[in-house]
Parts: C-alpha cells; structure tokens; sequence
C-alpha cells in the first residue's frame, strides 16, 4: 500500500500489516515523497497483524522516495504514530536510490512497543545490490518495545531529541552497517557483530552524527554477568561531534575494532575488554576491570579503589601513553 499524498490518512487511523491469510508475502506500507519539494506525514496507528503458524511473511514499511513516476528525491517523508509489534520483527527499509534522483534520510517517528525486534535494511536497491546512501532515523522518545535493534544494511541514525532506544535493547550490527547518534546520550544494553566485509562505502561503525557538534556518550547497562558481547566494528568521532563511551553493568564488552574516539570512556562496572588502537583517555571504577591487548595513545586512570587494570583476556600485553593506579588501583598481571 503506498502514499503519494501529503494527507493520506487520518491521525491513529488503523493499519495492520499482516493477516492469517497473508501466507508468505511481505506486507508493505510504501512511503514515497509527496510532490517536489514536499513530503508525506503519516500518522497511522500500525499494528504487525497475527500470521498463521509458518508464515515467513515480513512486516515492511518503506520509503522510496519517489512519486507519480518522478526520480527528484528532495523530500524526507515522515512516518508518526505508534508501531506495535505484536510479536513480530518490523523491517524498515529506504530505497531513495534511483537513477535521476539523490539518496535521501527518513523519519521513523512513531512510537513502537511490543515484543519483537526492529530490523534497518537501507541502501538496499530492488536488484539486491548495495548502497550506502539511504538512511533511516529512528526519533520516538516513546519507544519502548521488548527485543533487539538490527542493522542489516546501510546506515542508522538515532534520536536528535532525547534517547530513543530501549535501555534492555541489543545493537546487532552486520557486517558493513553504520549507527549514527544525533542526541547526546543513549542507552543500550551492549553492541555486537560488525565488521569489514560488505560492499558499502564504510566499515561497521558506531559514530556521532555527521554536524553534530555535542559530544554523545553511549551506556551499555547489560546487568548479567555471566554475558560477553563482542563488537567488531569501528567506534569514530562524527564530524565535528565526538563519541564517548561508558561501559556500566556486570556483563563483559569486547572491542575488536578500531577505537579512534577520542570522548572519555568510564568504565563504572564489568569488565571493558579493549584489543584495538585506543585514542579515548580511560577511568575505572572501583570494582571495575579494563583489560585487553589495547594499544593507548592516551591514559589510563584506575586510582579509585578496587579498580582493576587486566592487561590480556585471558593473557596479553597492554600500552597506554600513562597510567595512574595510586591509591586504590589493582594491577593483574597473569605471566605463561
């Protein structure tokens, strides 16, 4: 079902995306631009609908970015509301590639609760290729649904209010796929995947957004400490904004990438497991461990006490431009 009006629906009018007789096809609520230099405001009241048992039926809303055949793409639609999942996944995608017109962000404004999972899929071309163009924002102070957030293709952005995603929410990055903060904080229980092997003009990445000129600070709160989530990908300062870190909860985070931020990380609980180049200067709580085979290009403070400095994980060797473990600070050395 797609819109080319500017008033489409009535505010909280219903729209359920899916039925027990939709079999196996997606169900897709398309949003293109409305007319040059406009854009379409939906304000629906979206519910994922039940499926019968089996269907691989995905719920899909989508923004071209065109229109009664245009290819301009000079208007950012935007979707309001409130989602419910419904236990379902919901896929938001942004196509806005084709010849003749430019990639464009859109706005995912409504208010999603409910158990399931949010999947991005943007620059995704109808022929399967990748683009590294189309965005999607994720905006509602208001969500609060049950479940994880996965980027599986091209670039998310969040917030530019307040914070936006769940606290208890996993970050699954695929390979290739970027998030961009544009609020100066955000919670969320820890950050996985990532990497470097997707044809997209960027590696996985966690950065402030491009003209943001804050400094964001991500928390991952993941309380169980019997939990190890292990992040390939890069964490980068936007342009002009810096990225910054805390790592909270008793669970243990992992690093493999690239760490060229250079906001402070404050390491309050758990364990920081660091085994890529840092440029962030580092303080440990007590309680607390940093470790890793991190190679620092800045300094490491551990006075408070019970704070623990790990070098290794299990057994490595760590550099830091200086480190202070006066006071109450513990050095763990772990020898072959």
């Amino acid at each position: 079902l797609a819109f080319c009006s500017r008033a489409a629906l009535s505010a909280n009018t219903p729209v359920t995306l899916g039925h027990l007789n939709s079999g196996n096809d997606d169900t897709v609520l398309e949003v293109p631009r409305a007319a040059a230099g406009d854009q379409v405001v939906l304000t629906p009241a979206i519910t994922l609908g039940t499926l019968a048992s089996g269907s691989t039926s995905r719920a899909v809303v989508r923004y071209t970015g065109l229109s009664n055949g245009s290819t301009i793409t000079n208007g950012a639609a935007s979707v309001n509301g409130t989602t419910n999942l419904n236990g379902r996944d919901l896929y938001l995608e942004n196509t806005s590639h084709l010849t003749g017109g430019t990639t464009r962000l859109w706005n995912f404004q409504s208010a999603i609760s409910g158990t399931g999972n949010v999947r991005v899929v943007g620059g995704s071309n109808p022929n399967g290729s990748t683009n590294g163009g189309p965005r999607i924002r994720i905006q509602s102070t208001a969500n609060n649904w049950t479940g994880d957030l996965y980027l599986e293709r091209g670039e998310l952005q969040i917030g530019f209010t307040a914070q936006v995603i769940p606290d208890n929410s996993l970050a699954i990055f695929y390979p290739g796929t970027r998030m961009t903060m544009g609020n100066t904080a955000e919670t969320i229980r820890g950050m996985v995947g990532g990497g470097a092997t997707e044809a997209i003009p960027f590696n996985s990445d966690f950065a402030s957004n491009t003209g943001n000129t804050s400094t964001v600070r991500v928390t991952l709160t993941d309380t169980n400490a019997a939990n190890t989530h292990v992040y390939n990908g890069a964490i980068s300062n936007g342009s002009p904004g810096f990225m910054a870190v805390t790592k909270a909860g008793a669970a243990t985070q992992v690093f493999n990438g690239p760490c060229s931020y250079t906001g402070t990380t404050l390491v309050t609980a758990g364990r920081l497991v660091v085994n890529q180049a840092f440029t962030s200067a580092v303080t440990v709580s007590g309680g607390a461990t940093l470790g890793g085979v991190m190679t620092s290009t800045t300094s490491v403070t551990a006075t408070a006490s019970g704070a623990r400095v790990a070098p290794g994980y299990p057994i490595g060797t760590m550099t830091a431009a200086s480190a202070n473990l006066s006071t109450g600070g513990i050095l763990d050395i772990e020898v072959n």
